[in-house]
């Protein structure tokens, strides 16, 4: 059910409760509490923004300051609004390799202090929950008519699947509009916590309904999953009345701030276009798309003691300007809103129309994607980072215009990512000359591993730890069920519990721990 602060202001109301208070309507909050209310439990998702995007609201995000390295999830990749961050993104979901969580005596963080295996069964259900394809990739390629490549000793491809239904406002939509179990109370921002030092409880949320009438929000349960920035923000803001949280005192809350460091490792010269195309082009299987991906194994990264890392072919075409532009313009129909590339369609519909028939001819025919490479093709790698307590995120002295304390983001690379990123480029090369497929050329900075080639990196907008996940307060902020360590009854979902990040995108783990936590909230009601 909906419910705009807006509409309880004018009524009035001066607070809500619920079984279960979700801070965040994003993936994580949206997965998380649909799930606990289709099974009976009452819960209410708090979300700052409202069913679409406000420009005001946006403008709070960006008063973030930087004092390590340039990190553009400062001011991208952060939506306040009902469906977060997946109301823009693409949907690509990839399930963290088990070895990314266990001990690595090379890499700092240690392991998780679940193992991967608890997590299988939620991996299971959030695929269930998200529409996902469950067949094994052998099944999926033998149904578009190809088989995967055996790249050789320290190799291994795999595809990486996109959601049919990216947006969750619109994927639970109707758990949102019609389950009397679930409210979504829009445009609420919580602003501070009440805690009962004697009870070790949350007893409530003070938060800004608008034109910034106070509301209080009390639940038995209270779990913070608006994503890791805000999540740092809440835990590391003094409490309604001022004191300082006890929780604060965590050596670890703000630190081992993570994203996937994205970069280009060299160009490719195509030797066998047909079978190159037919290894790397996108899949599309019952109305879902897959992507096939290089990453380095596991045997590989023990051997030579290196990190997760994954790695894709980009292909560049002066058709992709045109294609983007169109898609644009059909977003905004959806959205009801008037595009703002009117003006230039009938050319982006001329530059495609020429390229249409063997686009479609390949799509009907092998259920691939035509990728034109007309401004050639290369290789771009995901990186893990390595989590190093100096790279944190912190409160400052200065308040945005709701009275919360700014953030500082300080992204600290500490440079051992580029032996990974060097030795998978190397194997990489040596598969594709090796197979006949391509020739890859490496940035000679990346070949002589010069630590000016991580200049060229960029985040990924994959925001993870800060409140990291371990058995002992003195090694992280929540404990294995989630639980922020010293109370009982506050939680943290999303990435921000990662201890160490793998090389694969974020959400879809975040959303397998959440419906583990949701069978721990469920056992404890």
């Amino acid at each position: 059910m909906r419910t705009d602060l807006q509409d309880l202001v004018a009524d009035g109301e001066a607070g809500l409760s619920a079984d279960v208070v979700i801070v965040g309507a994003g993936a994580v909050g949206l997965a998380l509490g649909a799930t606990l209310a289709r099974a009976g439990r009452e819960v209410l998702i708090v979300e700052a923004g409202g069913e679409s995007l406000d420009e005001a609201g946006q403008r709070l995000f960006s008063q973030v300051s930087l004092s390590g390295r340039p990190w553009g999830g400062a001011r991208a990749g952060r939506y306040r609004v009902v469906g977060g961050t997946t109301t823009m993104w693409g949907g690509q979901v990839v399930p963290i390799e088990p070895t990314a969580m266990a001990e690595r005596s090379w890499a700092p963080g240690g392991a998780w202090p679940i193992g991967f295996e608890e997590l299988a069964a939620g991996f299971e259900r959030a695929g269930a929950l998200l529409g996902m394809a469950d067949e094994e990739a052998g099944k999926i390629w033998a149904r578009a008519g190809a088989t995967p490549l055996d790249f050789g000793p320290g190799l291994e491809s795999f595809l990486a699947q996109w959601l049919a239904e990216p947006n969750f406002a619109r994927l639970f939509a109707a758990d949102i509009g019609g389950s009397k179990a679930l409210r979504v109370a829009a445009h609420g921002c919580v602003v501070a916590l009440e805690f009962g030092d004697q009870q070790q409880r949350v007893t409530a949320l003070r938060v800004l309904g608008p034109g910034g009438r106070p509301i209080r929000v009390t639940g038995e349960r209270v779990v913070l999953a608006c994503g890791t920035l805000e999540i740092v923000r809440l835990l590391s803001s003094p409490l309604a009345d001022g004191r300082r949280a006890p929780w604060t005192d965590l050596s670890w809350l703000g630190r081992g701030f993570m994203d996937h460091i994205d970069v280009t490792a060299g160009t490719i010269a195509v030797l066998d276009r047909r079978r190159f195309h037919d290894i790397f082009d996108n899949l599309f299987i019952a109305g879902r798309k897959f992507t096939p991906k290089l990453k380095l194994s596991p045997s590989a990264q023990h051997q030579h003691r290196l990190l997760g890392i994954a790695g894709h072919m980009m292909f560049d075409s002066a058709y992709r300007e045109h294609l983007d532009n169109l898609k644009m313009f059909a977003k905004a129909l959806i959205r009801g809103r008037a595009p703002s590339n009117l003006s230039a369609l009938p050319g982006h519909v001329l530059a495609v129309m020429r390229v249409a028939a063997p686009l479609a001819v390949r799509y009907l025919k092998s259920h691939r994607m035509l990728n034109l490479t007309d401004r050639g093709v290369k290789f771009r790698l995901t990186a893990e980072q390595a989590p190093v307590a100096r790279s944190r995120v912190t409160i400052t002295d200065r308040t945005d215009s709701l009275g919360l304390p700014t953030l500082d983001v300080c992204w600290t690379i500490d440079g051992r990512e580029l032996e990974t990123m060097a030795v998978f480029a190397e194997l990489t090369a040596a598969a594709l000359e090796r197979r006949g497929l391509a020739e890859l050329t490496i940035d000679p900075r990346l070949a002589g591993r010069d630590p000016a080639f991580l200049d060229e990196a960029v985040d990924a907008y994959h925001h993870m730890g800060g409140a990291r996940m371990a058995d002992r307060p003195t090694d992280g902020v929540v404990d294995r069920d989630l639980r922020v360590h010293g109370t009982r009854n506050l939680y943290v979902a999303g990435a921000a519990v990662f201890p160490s990040a793998g090389f694969a995108n974020p959400t879809l783990t975040a959303i397998a721990m959440a419906l583990r936590l949701a069978d721990h909230l469920g056992a404890r009601a």
